[in-house]
């Protein structure tokens, strides 16, 4: 019987690499063999850590992941040893810290002295910065922003530098701008800039407000010199930065990122931009990619405003809770049919866009990916599919958003008449019926020889 110490390293590696933290360091624990797996580098390229301060008399703890497993919790004083060990494999790291009451404790700390001495192997890094409770005028410890500037003192070769939340409170000192810059090494290496950039599965994307100024962006644009991938959110973006984008001797941008977010407070948040100011920046970075992610609610006129027309948007990205309405297809269908490539709603609130998304999928040559969440009739989906066929890279369609009652008008409508006969059809459109299940399978059917290849809808539950 082989016994799992007897299988080749590469294979007990990958076993571990599905283990969550806690569970991996157990392993570790059973024999010197497993040991010694565990410390193997290509478990330790990317880490995730959290750090909290200390309530009180409670102590903080340490949060590990190791990207893209699940999430677990490892208590400092367990890890540390086993972080002297394998600290310098680590290439792509991301620290997330809570303030607050009181400053992290001095076992924390070891382990930010231990990043700091194996800085200079970094190749990503991600800082996060969250007041304990937002809003109450809690402030970030002198200590724990001391702590976290040094990493990027430390840095010299790092290529990709995300910021997603930094205090504005933080003194003199210890803004974090202020080390990106005085740091030469760290400036002339990074191509990769993120500024207040959320992640993807985070929750708060329409909460993201950067506490920076448009005129502090171009300050310190204009000491990155060789960026060649840039994102932020739509505050931050101006005339002036564009305008210092161009100017010579600066690489050329590969892609763009701008995230949109809405509050009725704030107007700066839309900016202004003019059409010469996008077409100087098309000419200059002729290859760019733009892509823009609606995080809320945009209305129509402010939506129109930010999509200018000159600008090179290859991809649209709406979120959950943001909003396209079908007048918002059409103008995107205008403007971009020689530029889009991928279109992504995530909202559920599209509604009798049928029209406007058929031509919009026949007007954008280079389109490649179709993700749609909201209301879609079946036949619809199947034209969709063979407008491109298996030009398709990507064809998502959400299972609960497709109608399959073509005689039913208004999904608000409650009551019909029909051959002097009146019938609930409010409470008839939740029921599934034999059509519905025929039409189904002519769907995937249909759409599966468009595309050449097994499809179905997706099911997001």
């Amino acid at each position: 019987m082989i016994e799992l110490i007897d299988l080749p390293d590469v294979v007990i590696v990958h076993v571990l690499t599905f283990l969550k933290s806690n569970d991996r360091f157990n392993t570790s624990l059973t024999c010197k063999s497993l040991n010694s797996r565990f410390n193997h580098p290509s478990l330790w390229r990317c880490m995730k850590i959290e750090i909290s301060g200390n309530y009180h008399e409670d102590e903080g703890r340490v949060m590990r992941k190791n990207q893209p497993r699940s999430e677990s919790i490892i208590e400092a004083k367990r890890i540390e040893d086993k972080l002297c060990c394998v600290g310098g494999y680590v290439q792509e790291l991301e620290l997330i810290f809570q303030c607050c009451s009181k400053p992290i404790d001095e076992r924390s700390q070891s382990l930010i002295h231990l990043f700091i001495s194996n800085a200079s192997r970094l190749k990503s890094l991600t800082l996060s910065m969250y007041p304990c409770q937002q809003g109450t005028g809690r402030v970030a410890h002198s200590e724990d922003l001391q702590a976290v500037s040094a990493i990027l003192n430390s840095c010299d070769k790092l290529n990709s530098f995300t910021l997603r939340f930094w205090p504005s409170s933080a003194g003199q000192g210890y803004h974090i701008f202020e080390k990106l810059v005085s740091n030469e090494n760290l400036i002339s290496s990074v191509e990769n800039l993120n500024l207040f950039w959320p992640d993807r599965d985070s929750s708060s994307w329409a909460a993201i407000r950067a506490s920076e100024t448009p005129a502090s962006i171009v300050e310190i644009i204009d000491q990155f010199k060789n960026l060649t991938h840039f994102s932020l959110p739509s505050n931050l973006l101006s005339g002036e930065l564009l305008r210092e984008l161009v100017k010579m001797p600066r690489k050329r941008l590969q892609s763009l990122r701008i995230l949109v977010t809405y509050s009725r407070q704030e107007s700066s948040a839309i900016p202004q931009i003019s059409a010469v100011r996008w077409k100087d920046f098309s000419s200059y970075h002729s290859d760019v990619s733009i892509e823009v992610v609606f995080s809320n609610r945009v209305p129509s006129p402010d939506m129109a405003a930010i999509l200018n027309i000159e600008m090179p948007v290859s991809s649209l990205y709406f979120m959950p809770y943001s909003r396209c309405s079908k007048t918002d297809i059409v103008d995107f269908a205008m403007k971009f049919s020689g530029s889009l490539k991928r279109y992504v709603n995530l909202s559920n609130e599209t509604i009798d866009a049928d029209e406007s998304l058929l031509n919009l999928v026949n007007l954008c040559n280079h389109l490649h990916t179709f993700v749609h969440y909201s209301k879609l009739n079946w036949k619809t989906v199947i034209d969709l599919a063979k407008s491109k066929s298996e030009n398709w890279f990507r064809f998502e369609i959400s299972e609960e958003a497709i109608n399959f009652r073509d005689d039913m008008a208004d999904e608000n409508e409650v009551i019909r008449k029909v051959d002097d006969q009146y019938r609930l059809v409010g409470v008839e459109k939740w029921g599934v019926h034999d059509d519905d299940v025929i039409k189904h399978s002519t769907m995937t059917d249909s759409v599966s020889v468009a595309l050449k290849q097994r499809w179905k809808p997706t099911n997001r539950h």
